[in-house]
């Protein structure tokens, strides 16, 4: 999986095996969280906290190997850390036609093409500058090749939608429902709008998070920063809504010069000079935590 998760696995792995040799140095109740389906909507971590099993924890941390992050930082901050995850598929029925005779069909493309423009002002127009939203429409089909001359009945869109509160999540559902009806209702087409809420944003509990901060900046002095929230969905969150938790990103990043390769890129790797600070994260918070 192009993202580090197998970096994650051998990480905690090693974390366990050291909990294992030096149990009596370690004064708290230490439990190794091996998540499923970290990347599949609704996510693993919804469904193991549905089994109530980390109703009573005291805290929850957790971190991710950030090829985006230069080697040897780590990233920890408080409040939000990642975005609100949202997904959405759109169908437009207008009517079919001949591309000689536009007035007699309802050309779904071109109602299309102007839910697109029109929404991304949601953005540019209703949101405060300073909160983070991303709206990206990521897919447009319409008319087959071979047919150039006939106007298509239906267009499907789809795209997704990240947010870092619940006030700006409800804002874009709110508003795309509002602009698809406005464009179509006008003309006499139909919409069809599946928005599938999915991660909610991981949110960091400040207190907490200084705590780990602080640690972190004991062990690596100078090396700690904080950086804005990830944009990207993490269902990490399904812990961080129920336990106090922290969630940090170690940097990964490859040398310089080297070729860019996020995560999900084909070519992606992870810098694996980076595991040492990572296991040593996760053993002294095991260690240290009060």
């Amino acid at each position: 999986h192009a993202c580090g998760h197998d970096g994650h696995t051998a990480l905690l792995l090693g974390a366990a095996h050291y909990f294992n040799d030096y149990i009596e140095t370690i004064p708290n109740e230490v439990h190794c969280i091996f998540q499923h389906a970290e990347e599949l909507i609704p996510g693993g971590a919804r469904e193991m906290v549905a089994t109530g099993y980390f109703d009573d924890f005291d805290f929850i941390y957790g971190h991710h190997l950030w090829t985006q992050l230069e080697l040897g930082l780590i990233d920890i901050k408080e409040g939000p850390a990642s975005a609100n995850s949202d997904i959405y598929h759109i169908t437009i029925k207008g009517r079919g036609g001949h591309s000689s005779m536009p007035e007699k069909a309802i050309d779904s493309l071109v109602l299309g093409t102007q839910f697109v423009n029109a929404l991304q002002t949601i953005v540019s127009r209703q949101v405060y500058p300073f909160d983070p939203v991303v709206v990206s429409n990521t897919i447009f089909q319409a008319g087959t090749f071979g047919a150039e001359n006939v106007i298509a009945d239906k267009v499907e869109l789809g795209g997704s939608v990240r947010t870092t509160t619940e006030a700006n999540r409800k804002l874009v559902m709110d508003q795309m429902e509002r602009l698809l009806k406005t464009t179509c209702e006008s003309v006499g087409a139909e919409y069809e709008l599946d928005y599938l809420v999915g991660y909610d944003s991981v949110y960091n509990d400040p207190e907490q998070t200084r705590w780990v901060k602080q640690l972190a900046e004991t062990y690596f002095p100078g090396k700690v920063v904080t950086r804005d929230p990830m944009m990207g969905g993490e269902d990490f969150s399904a812990f961080s809504n129920i336990v106090p938790s922290t969630y940090a990103f170690i940097g990964a990043g490859q040398a310089e010069g080297e070729y860019d390769r996020p995560h999900h890129h084909p070519r992606f790797a992870l810098n694996e000079e980076a595991f040492e600070m990572a296991f040593d994260m996760f053993t002294e918070v095991a260690k240290h935590y009060k």
